[in-house]
């Protein structure tokens, strides 16, 4: 499974995401460094989002940012049920992939059926000893 963050959110953290998305789609697959183009592509679902779809919250001393839990996509493609299935967060405004993380159900998705988009989850963590 590949994992993905823009150079904007690795150099401005996880409020970058909640200020820029767009839109978080489901895609079939992932390949890190994938074009926004290619991702567009594999796109099985999508839901828009704005700021008002992230919460900040706390996990000890790290600062989580998550997506509303439950987004309804709309269907852009029928597929398979497999491992391969990843969110992506994207700006499509400026045709960006801002974050990439595996989706972990592996449901089969339905031409014609929404699709239900679970929370994403970025969390910025607190340094630790360089070694």
């Amino acid at each position: 499974m590949a994992f993905y963050a823009h150079a904007d959110v690795l150099e401005n953290g996880p409020a970058y995401v909640k200020a820029n998305a767009t839109k978080i789609m489901l895609i079939s697959a992932y390949t890190f460094g994938d074009s926004f183009a290619t991702v567009n592509a594999a796109k099985l679902s999508e839901a828009s989002v704005t700021t008002a779809n992230w919460t900040w919250s706390a996990s000890g001393n790290d600062r989580v940012l998550t997506s509303t839990d439950n987004l309804t996509g709309s269907v852009a493609a029928a597929s398979a049920a497999g491992p391969s299935n990843h969110y992506a967060v994207v700006d499509a405004t400026n045709s960006k992939v801002l974050y990439v993380t595996e989706e972990g159900s592996d449901q089969p998705i339905t031409s014609g059926n929404p699709v239900t988009l679970k929370s994403v989850v970025i969390k910025a963590t607190q340094p630790t000893l360089a070694v």
